[in-house]
């Protein structure tokens, strides 16, 4: 499955409920910190 923007997000925004204390890392994976 390719992986559009779309999901990239939704992947980073579940990885940032489960590490909140990584919260600006997975944005910064996610381009958008």
């Amino acid at each position: 499955m390719p992986k559009s923007k779309e999901t990239c997000i939704i992947i980073c925004l579940l990885a940032i409920m489960e590490t909140t204390n990584k919260k600006q890392e997975q944005l910064a994976l996610c381009g958008l910190g």
